[in-house]
């Protein structure tokens, strides 16, 4: 597999070309006043580490409807954030169908031999031409893929929703109440937004690494975000690659998600260290045994009323997609410039022997 191709490339640049803002992370955009963000489509890679409780976390979304504002991810414990810019190729790339080809005579081929270098070349040309200090506390701060990043931790909403205003994050009541459930539960907010010199153009996916007592996708979003609120002519997409040591299934808090099991298969060990590199992470930091489960979430408008968590599926069958048949017609070649010279030859040759034979007959 050659996982940095431009083929394999493809869930990253589909991303990337619904302009106009394109970034990493929107569990809860945080546009300036007067913008309206609509989230398009999303992708994320989740490495589970149930052993350790550790989740590490890479997402890429794309947005429309602003040009530039903030973006808040909630996470259970202080979280490492580090580069993974990889990490979503690779796993596209193994969830890909796999394609089985069959051999279909479609005649014959009568292109003459002269022409074939020419034919060739037009061939390969097209082939080669995608606050205050006692509510609110700065637990980090770092520049990663090109944002300024800090890792927040508040024990009031309000406070923490002032902090936000204060520092180049817009500030509005529907952002308080989806703060207050992460507050009270003494979860960490790491806000991000473009690093001053950086455009979003140069980001690169960042990978935020924490401990939690259940794997989770951030899900849950603001009520002016979501539902009737959310852009109607505008259809979501995401999906979820979740790797671990075995099956898993989603819900919503504790009801059903519409996210449905794609691909659910385990991966061979001698993709492993590549997972990992483009991960960010070490080899030892994959489960021994992994699985890769792919989810795919069509749901617009979005219930993200709360977040999707994650657990070892009851039963642990394999799913995949069929093969793609492909065809491969062939022809029998039969040169035309090469059967006029055959035939020319065979001809020549009779009409000697007929002569031959005619001058022989007149002599006797």
């Amino acid at each position: 597999m050659h996982y940095k191709s431009s083929i394999t490339k493809l869930l990253t640049v589909a991303l990337l070309t619904i302009n106009p803002a394109t970034i990493l992370f929107a569990c809860a955009p945080a546009p300036r006043n007067g913008q309206f963000v609509n989230i398009n489509e999303e992708a994320a890679v989740i490495v589970w580490d149930a052993k350790t409780k550790t989740e590490h976390f890479i997402r890429m979304a794309s947005f429309s409807g602003a040009e530039d504002f903030g973006f808040l991810v909630p996470t259970p414990t202080k979280p490492e954030l580090a580069e993974a810019q990889y990490a979503m190729d690779t796993v596209s790339e193994l969830i890909r169908p796999k394609y089985v080809h069959t051999p279909h005579f479609d005649g014959f081929d009568f292109t003459p031999l002269l022409l074939m270098p020419f034919l060739g070349m037009n061939e390969e040309r097209a082939i080669s031409t995608a606050i205050p200090p006692s509510a609110v506390r700065v637990l980090d701060e770092q520049q990663v893929g090109g944002y300024d990043a800090v890792v927040l931790e508040a024990d009031n909403a309000t406070s923490l929703n002032e902090w936000l205003g204060k520092h180049g994050y817009e500030s509005r009541p529907a952002l308080i109440e989806w703060l207050k459930p992460y507050v009270k539960a003494h979860w960490k907010i790491t806000a991000f937004k473009l690093s001053a010199n950086g455009s979003r153009f140069a980001t690169k996916p960042v990978r935020m690494s924490f401990t939690t007592e259940r794997p989770f996708f951030p899900y849950r979003e603001p009520a002016d975000l979501r539902g009737e609120k959310a852009s109607p002519t505008m259809p979501r997409s995401l999906k979820v690659f979740f790797l671990s040591e075995a099956r898993m299934q989603g819900s919503l808090g504790e009801q059903q998600w519409p996210g449905e099991v794609v691909w659910a298969n385990p991966v061979d060990t001698l993709f492993h260290e590549q997972i990992a590199r483009d991960c960010g992470l070490r080899p030892t930091q994959l489960p021994a045994n992994l699985w890769l489960t792919a989810f795919t979430d069509k749901a617009s408008p979005r219930p993200g009323t709360d977040d999707v968590f994650f657990a070892t599926a009851s039963t642990q069958n394999i799913t995949a997609p069929p093969p793609i048949v492909v065809e491969d017609d062939w022809q029998f070649p039969l040169p035309l410039d090469l059967l006029l010279l055959v035939g020319g030859t065979l001809g020549f040759i009779l009409f000697r022997r007929k002569r031959q034979a005619k001058h022989g007959a007149t002599i006797s």
